[in-house]
């Protein structure tokens, strides 16, 4: 009987092998799928599941222009993800005792000024502070994305403006100004740079290889070129790394990344207890809210409902990248996506393996609707009424974020060579295409249009706008020539 049973076991044992090969090509053939819908540059994708990696690997390319594909090497700019780095780091100094979740912000940045706000360091690190998000600001960052920045020179773009008109502790909303604002901290309160801190505290001790802080000077092996797209076409991202805070000059791989996760949720680097605290939502930020209800935030942690399952991690993008870090603990399942596109196409990867790998339905796939522009021809007097020097501001949206109430871009309307252009500030112009309607449009934005508001022979305003809908005003302050146009930001204040 006992010989039969073996038997039976080893006749079995090579199904269920072939089986578990069956799953793992049906998800890199899905994977695959996925990655060409989006039409992006390329992505790497990690997916663990009960201790036991079922996909690895590379889809698209590293570089375009070189034809270097992608693999499971390759390295990212890592953006979201490296913001519970972050909060793993400030846990580490709070289990020293070398700050206190009460501490306020006025105890280590005296000169920040906080306008009469009690804000502490908790307050920071769920994002419930009140403070503006520089991403949001429009032209102080936009408008110097290719000029690198120290710490100090980032706290400028927000500080002194005013707060959101939440008092702090009463409305969770994501701010990258706080966690800024705790790199400071940390780097006060070590005399450490943040890139060494990183190194001797988290890199060293998980054994990282593929991890490196980003440097002007120094050589990322394997490092994804950054991509942007205009419509369906791809173009080279070309912006600073280095005009953001320290916090976000991290490179990584999908499989350091992983490994840093790990290391914090298995207690490599930091305790039980501050992992419990960094994945326990309190106070307003159990209410996060917005279009998902049950999206909560914890220290600088994503925590979500996907179907009846949990999830925690960060997502996130800056312009070339995107990334993708979520953890299903009922599942033990990790995935792990980065990718080298703007926009948050790294989410949108890792999403669609979550919903497969928990058996549930994909989301709809978003219609691209191709805006096919006219070029109809504009007088010479109807170019001259229309150039100027405009500000921007954001129509009011109740689901957007906070700070981008303080959104202000400056741009302008200008003819060059007989074409009317429009530039903002810091940016390389386009031409502006006038519709057979009188709107104008672009090749960046072919679905908005562009609506000037003439009078008495001159232009004083124009809305953009995208399906009948008005997403931001822009009001004439000036002629369109250079000096105007580079004193557009401060007139406008």
């Amino acid at each position: 009987m006992t010989k039969i049973i073996t038997l039976l076991f080893i006749a079995l044992l090579p199904i269920k092998i072939f089986a578990q090969e069956a799953d793992t090509k049906d998800l890199d053939a899905f994977v695959a799928t996925t990655v060409q819908k989006l039409n992006i540059a390329g992505a790497s994708v990690l997916v663990k599941q009960n201790g036991k990696i079922v996909l690895n690997k590379g889809y698209g390319m590293a570089d375009l222009s070189h034809n270097v594909a992608t693999g499971p090497e390759t390295t990212y700019f890592l953006v979201g993800p490296g913001m519970f780095i972050l909060s793993a780091c400030m846990l580490q100094l709070i289990e020293q005792g070398k700050i206190s979740l009460d501490d306020g912000v006025e105890k280590y940045l005296p000169e920040f000024p906080l306008q009469g706000r009690k804000v502490k360091i908790r307050h920071l690190m769920n994002s419930t502070s009140g403070i503006i998000d520089y991403h949001y600001l429009g032209d102080p960052l936009e408008s110097t994305y290719f000029t690198p920045k120290a710490t100090d020179e980032v706290v400028a773009l927000f500080s002194g403006r005013l707060f959101t008109q939440d008092a702090p502790d009463t409305k969770w909303d994501w701010s990258i100004s706080n966690f800024t604002l705790l790199t400071d901290i940390l780097q006060r309160v070590t005399g450490m740079a943040y890139k060494d801190y990183l190194q001797k505290n988290v890199l060293i001790p998980l054994g990282l290889k593929e991890t490196t802080y980003l440097e002007e000077k120094v050589i990322v092996k394997h490092f994804a070129r950054g991509y942007g797209k205009q419509g369906e076409e791809l173009y080279p991202a070309y912006r600073s790394l280095f005009t953001y805070d320290p916090s976000l000059r991290i490179s990584t791989s999908t499989g350091d990344l992983l490994k840093i996760w790990e290391g914090i949720k298995d207690h490599k680097i930091i305790s039980a207890k501050s992992f419990a605290m960094m994945s326990t939502p309190e106070g307003v930020a159990r209410t996060a809210g917005g279009v998902d209800p049950s999206f909560q935030f914890g220290y600088i942690l994503r925590m979500k409902k996907v179907g009846d399952q949990q999830a925690m991690g960060m997502h996130g993008a800056l312009p070339g990248y995107s990334s993708h870090c979520y953890y299903f603990p009922n599942k033990d399942l990790s995935i792990v996506v980065l990718a080298n596109t703007s926009n948050q196409y790294a989410n949108d990867i890792g999403q669609a393996i979550g919903l497969k790998m928990l058996g549930l339905p994909q989301l709809p796939e978003r219609n691209v609707v191709k805006n096919v522009l006219t070029d109809n021809p504009v007088t010479s007097l109807e170019q001259k009424t229309l150039t100027g020097t405009y500000t921007l501001t954001l129509a009011p949206d109740p689901m957007r974020h906070r700070s981008y109430d303080f959104y202000t871009r400056t741009l302008r309307v200008f003819v060059e060579h007989g074409q009317l252009s429009i530039q903002k500030l810091g940016d390389s112009q386009e031409p502006l295409f006038k519709q057979a309607d009188g709107s104008f449009a672009t090749n960046s934005s072919p679905a908005e249009r562009i609506t000037f508001n003439v009078r008495q022979g001159a232009a004083v305003s124009f809305v953009i706008s995208e399906a009948g809908k008005a997403k931001s005003n822009c009001i004439r302050i000036g002629d369109s020539d250079v000096v105007t146009f580079h004193k557009g930001s401060i007139s406008a204040k």
